[in-house]
């Protein structure tokens, strides 16, 4: 049940080491994360939390940075929900 989160303390840590090896803002690798979208759901953290994107360094057309529908992301997280339903009772069944 941990290891999610326990793969995200992990990939922090490193993304926040090679930054300040490197000299460079350290959380800037964090907001690139916090925008990158997941395999999973295909929404980035910001997204599900925010409804839109963050504003990063990198340029961006406007767009993006606009709310979503609530009822979008909610209709993407029961679909993802659904599809990891069957996945887990298409493995149980050898």
């Amino acid at each position: 049940a941990n290891g999610k989160a326990e793969n995200a303390v992990k990939t922090l840590k490193a993304l926040m080491k090679k930054s300040l090896d490197a000299g460079n803002d350290v959380y800037l690798p964090l907001l690139d994360w916090r925008n990158t979208p997941s395999e999973y759901l295909g929404l980035s953290p910001a997204r599900r939390l925010l409804g839109r994107r963050i504003r990063t360094l990198l340029p961006a057309r406007m767009e993006l940075y606009q709310l979503d529908q609530p009822l979008e992301v909610q209709e993407k997280l029961q679909k993802a929900k659904k599809n990891k339903l069957s996945i887990t009772i298409d493995k149980s069944n050898p």
